[in-house]
């Protein structure tokens, strides 16, 4: 349970980065609208992609106009993209 829990933190502080890096684009006043937030995340351990997947399905089900992408990096190309923001 504290994997979960460690898991479910993990992504909430992911989610809450991406969504304070906007990249300058003006914030829609329509509360009606979709935002997309991606995720960068590493394999952590072997059934991470799974366990993501549902605690994004969780999260979508309170957060309905938020959609949630992932990309799955390598430990090598991580740091290279987090260089290129």
């Amino acid at each position: 349970m504290k994997k979960k829990g460690l898991v479910w933190a993990m992504l909430l502080m992911m989610v809450w980065v991406t969504a304070c890096g906007n990249s300058g684009g003006a914030a829609s006043d329509d509360p009606n609208a979709d935002d997309t937030v991606t995720v960068w995340t590493y394999p952590v351990h072997g059934t991470y992609e799974d366990e993501l997947k549902d605690l994004i399905s969780d999260f979508n089900k309170e957060h309905p106009n938020i959609t949630v992408k992932t990309e799955m990096l390598s430990w090598a190309e991580g740091p290279k993209n987090s260089m290129s923001l």
